[in-house]
């Protein structure tokens, strides 16, 4: 038998391969795929950034955030054209301060996890938390 967080994380996948399956509608399909994300990984919100054909990368999704406040994460997201992790920034957690102070919402930490089809980069989710977890 299976812990439960390893069958949570199996459900998930689940529903999220059912709902690739079943279902064209892309909008439906990254807010199911955010909030199994944001579940998962103990988070307080979430945003999927898709990249433009112009290599440029735009959010499609969010999920615990006010809808303004959106734009201004931008900073964590500007300047990964062509980047494999959005950890190597160095600064990343600087950016995530300044974006969550204009944003006005107290977000302490991001993981950010890059989307990819094949070696293709497509984009990434995001994971905001209000707090610090202990690794």
């Amino acid at each position: 038998m299976l812990p439960d967080f390893r069958l949570r994380q199996r459900e998930y996948l689940l529903e999220i391969s059912r709902a690739m399956n079943a279902r064209l509608d892309l909008s439906s399909l990254l807010e199911l795929t955010l909030k199994s994300a944001v579940e998962l990984l103990a988070g307080q919100a979430g945003l999927i950034t898709l990249r433009r054909n112009d290599g440029s990368l735009a959010p499609r999704a969010s999920i615990g955030l006010p809808l303004q406040a959106v734009p201004l994460f931008e900073p964590l997201w500007r300047d990964l054209e062509g980047e494999k992790s959005p950890q190597a920034i160095p600064d990343i957690s600087l950016r995530l301060a300044l974006a969550s102070r204009a944003a006005g919402v107290q977000m302490r930490q991001v993981v950010a996890l890059p989307m990819e089809i094949g070696e293709e980069s497509i984009g990434y989710i995001y994971i905001f938390r209000t707090i610090q977890h202990l690794s």
